[in-house]
């Protein structure tokens, strides 16, 4: 299984052993239509990158390919020896994609 390190949009290594792969980030707004951003740009955007535009619980999403950190755990053993390197770290679902496990490094990125 891969696991996304750090917050999910850094630019550096967040730890030694992190690999940079591809993965689909959900963008996700708190308006249920695209006709609710304020300026017109921003509508025209919407549906001009992505794909997979939708609407969920009342909120407007889209898929966009992108690029982050992640680390390979293939044993609940190895998971354990990643928490035992980073001992002040918390797995959570992915803010960019529920679908993917997170590990958050202290302090906390978010």
């Amino acid at each position: 299984m891969w696991i996304i390190v750090g917050s999910g949009y850094d630019e550096t290594v967040p730890v030694p052993e992190a690999i940079e792969r591809d993965y689909i980030r959900i963008d996700e707004r708190t308006i249920s239509d695209p006709a609710g951003f304020p300026f017109p740009a921003d509508r025209e955007d919407w549906y001009a990158r992505g794909a997979n535009h939708r609407v969920e619980h009342s909120h407007i999403k889209r898929d966009l390919s992108d690029k982050t950190w992640f680390v390979k755990v293939t044993s609940l053993k190895q998971l354990t020896e990643l928490f035992e390197r980073y001992p002040k770290s918390s797995l959570e679902k992915a803010f960019v994609n529920p679908s993917i496990l997170q590990l958050r490094l202290e302090p906390f990125d978010y």
